[in-house]
Order: structure tokens, then sequence, then C-alpha cells
């Protein structure tokens, strides 16, 4: 429970489910990304959103739900001020190209 009060108050934590036909078919979370390296560049230009972990139940693939919980993260992001994200995807999932953050 504290990696998620810690990761809600200090990064933004924010998770997703979607529901079809009253089962829950799949998720994702995004929070604002911990950069590895320095941060040399003033706080309000250096908002990156990170995504991980988008997960659709076999039962429910390829209906476009991924997608469709991405787009959802991806908002979120935008809405507390991201301009840039990263996702991080398996091997399993498929390609992806991204979607636009910037307003």
């Amino acid at each position: 429970m504290s990696f998620l009060r810690s990761g809600r108050a200090e990064r933004r934590l924010a998770s997703f489910i979607a529901v079809v036909e009253g089962e829950i078919a799949g998720s994702v979370s995004c929070q604002l990304h911990q950069s590895p390296i320095p941060e040399v560049i003033r706080d309000e230009q250096r908002l990156l959103g990170y995504i991980w972990s988008v997960y659709v139940a076999d039962a429910f693939r390829r209906r476009g739900i991924a997608l469709a919980l991405t787009k959802e993260a991806v908002g979120y992001l935008k809405s507390i001020g991201c301009t840039t994200a990263v996702i991080h995807a398996s091997d399993a999932g498929e390609p992806f190209t991204g979607l636009p953050v910037s307003k």
C-alpha cells in the first residue's frame, strides 16, 4: 500500500480499468516519469509521462481495448501537464507508434 500512496502523492499515479459486459477486460497504469538522468530544466518544462502495465485479458483481445486504455492514460497525462510520454511495452504487445501528447 505504501507504494500506491507514494506513487499517487509524488508521481500522480493513476490506473484505469476496462469493463466489458460486466467483466474486467483490461487495465493500464500511468504516472509522471522518474528520469534516471539529472533533471536540469525547469519543472514545468520536463513533465514526462510514463505508461505501463497495459493489459487485456485473452478473451477480450483484438477489440481495441488496449488502444482505448492507452488513450485514456494519455488523456490523463495531458490533463496533469505532460507534453511527452514513454510507454513500456512487452514483446507480446502490438508495435506501438505512439499517440501525440502535446496540445
